[in-house]
């Protein structure tokens, strides 16, 4: 919440960039008694609980893809250098 001007005490909502006068003009006065105002107060409020979960649950799955990407990369590694250690370690892999 913000005040549209220093001699003002009204306050209203508005995007973070209202001051750069850009493509972003939200703008809505903060009439807090209004019981509009209050009902999508909580909706919006529920609404970002929900993203933050999701978000949560993103993360989450994401961290969990690069962990089985490396376990992955790591047994691939650990076959092929079952099937091909014992060439690297006599001597014949170099002379193939």
């Amino acid at each position: 919440m913000s005040s549209p001007s220093s001699d003002s005490s009204r306050i209203f909502w508005g995007c973070v960039y209202y001051d750069v006068h850009q493509e972003y003009s939200f703008f809505r006065w903060a009439d807090i008694d209004s019981e509009p105002f209050v009902a999508e107060l909580g909706k919006l409020g529920r609404k970002v609980e929900l993203l933050k979960l999701k978000a949560s649950v993103a993360n989450r799955r994401l961290n969990l893809a690069i962990v089985i990407g490396i376990v992955g990369w790591m047994l691939c590694f650990i076959i092929w250098f079952i099937i091909n250690g014992s060439c690297l370690c006599s001597g014949r892999f170099l002379s193939n």
